[in-house]
């Protein structure tokens, strides 16, 4: 094993003992790793917020680096007293691929053909690197998963059903059928009662009552109100005003058919209540559709997806999920994160990234001054993976990187190094939208406006069409019936 790049350790005389006290001998073999002595590593990286931020300086200077992949770095630089200077991929790729000879382009080809020390860029630590390369423990965890537009909101004429749930509308309908079935066969009963008679009668002339004794006049009204009621088409009409909060058409005589209206609008008024409320807030704010969360969802979608490179199809194809398995039939290879979101914005394509990367990047490019994001990350994700540093094959430092990451893994460093950033990113872009151009002012405070607005046309779609149909029903039922009529006629 080479002892390069560490200066080698003078020799120490070792101290005897000649009677007197017995005094610590030096240490014939100090770690050479305890201290790099000030070498310089050359670590390969490129810009991938919020992991890496690379921002160019001035012409001729270097640029200026941040993020929580390079603030570990640094801490290993301090720790282990060597300096650090930070390149792009060689050829220009980002993470790069395997070739057909073996070879690989990017971050990975420099490391196996050892042209960097180091290598350090949202790194999955994954069994296909290590042919090539070898990676340190993790200090941080990603998700996989997949990008897609976001739906966007539910047609307005879907808001009338809105305000209840299927179970509780389904509740309702069967409620209205039976009270119209019970309401009709207390009326048919009581005119059984009321005539004392065992027959029913569909159709009924009202009875002339003139010249008759006041007690006849009362029972022959009681008896043509009951045979009234009797009828399902008078009652059914009855009790659907009642469910709309519509005045009574006819009040019944009979105590037990008020009793039986008193409860039926009393229920009907808490439900309209309730319906009216909920419907204000679904015609003001429109719900949005339900984006893709599943695998099984976006397989249904018929979408192709895929990512930088081949390394995440392998994954793919290896993933316990048959329907990330079929995924993987459409992958298609991109050349850069830019054309992959733009193709995913397009809604004909899903891109597939670490959730971290896809989460800052919605936050800072793809959401409105409003907070409203046009990309939304899968909540089912493929896998999760370790970030690490990657190493060329078989260096010696890599126990002593490990020890010092373990470190400030349990110091819990990486996690707030992200919050941060990802904070400091959006307070940044709110103030420059608040604003606009120039410099920014966290502290200055800013009065809200009134986002209320009138209700539209396209927000009252659905009374609209409501309306059509009735027109529509009721044109076609005075067709049938004028058509029933003239039939009759030529009959009769």
């Amino acid at each position: 094993m080479t002892t390069t790049p560490y200066r080698p350790q003078r020799m120490r005389a070792v101290l005897t003992w000649h009677g007197g006290d017995l005094t610590e001998a030096p240490n014939l073999f100090p770690d050479k790793l305890a201290d790099f002595r000030g070498y310089q590593m050359r670590v390969v990286t490129f810009h991938f917020p919020p992991r890496i931020f690379m921002k160019e300086g001035e012409k001729g200077s270097k640029p200026m680096l941040y993020g929580v992949d390079i603030e570990v770095v640094r801490a290993l630089e301090k720790a282990l007293n060597f300096s650090v200077e930070f390149h792009r991929p060689s050829d220009g790729e980002m993470w790069g691929w395997e070739q057909e000879n073996g070879s690989w382009t990017g971050l990975m080809g420099d490391l196996q053909r050892r042209k960097a020390d180091l290598g350090v860029a949202d790194l999955y630590i994954m069994e296909q690197y290590f042919t090539i390369i070898d990676m340190s423990v993790e200090y941080d965890i990603e998700y996989l998963c997949f990008v897609n537009p976001v739906p966007g909101p539910l047609p307005q004429w879907i808001a009338l059903s809105l305000p209840f749930p299927v179970e509780t509308w389904a509740a309702i309908i069967l409620t209205v059928a039976a009270g119209m079935i019970l309401f009709a066969g207390v009326g048919k009963v009581g005119a059984l009662v009321e005539q004392g008679v065992k027959h029913t009668t569909n159709d009924m002339e009202e009875i002339d009552t003139t010249n008759q004794p006041t007690e006849s006049r009362r029972q022959n009204r009681a008896l043509w109100d009951e045979q009234w009621f009797a009828a399902v088409s008078n009652s059914s009409l009855l009790l659907f005003g009642c469910v709309m909060n519509t005045s009574w058409c006819r009040v019944p005589r009979s105590q037990h058919l008020r009793l039986f209206i008193a409860v039926w609008s009393l229920s009907f008024v808490i439900l309209a209540v309730a319906y009216r409320g909920s419907l204000v807030s679904h015609l003001t704010v429109p719900k949005e559709q339900p984006p893709l969360d599943t695998h099984r969802q976006l397989f249904a979608s018929g979408k192709d997806v895929g990512s930088i490179g081949y390394t995440l199809k392998r994954v793919m194809e290896k993933n316990a999920d048959p329907y990330v398995r079929r995924l993987a039939e459409r992958y298609i290879h991109v050349s850069s994160t830019d054309q992959g979101l733009q193709w995913t914005v397009q809604d004909q394509f899903s891109f597939l990234e670490s959730r971290g990367f896809l989460d800052y990047t919605i936050a800072v490019h793809y959401t409105d001054p409003k907070g409203r994001a046009s990309l939304h990350v899968m909540r089912e994700y493929i896998a999760p993976f370790g970030i690490g540093l990657a190493y060329p094959k078989f260096v010696p430092y890599i126990p002593k990187f490990n020890t010092v990451i373990r470190r400030l893994t349990e110091a819990g460093l990486a996690k707030k190094w992200m919050a941060d950033i990802i904070l400091d990113s959006k307070r940044a872009k709110l103030n420059a939208g608040r604003q606009g151009p120039g410099t920014l002012k966290p502290d200055t405070t800013f009065t809200t406006t009134n986002n209320v607005r009138p209700l539209t046309l396209d927000d009252l779609q659905g009374g609209y069409a409501l309306l059509a149909m009735g027109y529509a029903f009721a044109g076609l039922t005075f067709v049938l019936e004028r058509c029933r009529a003239t039939v009759w006629t030529s009959i009769s």
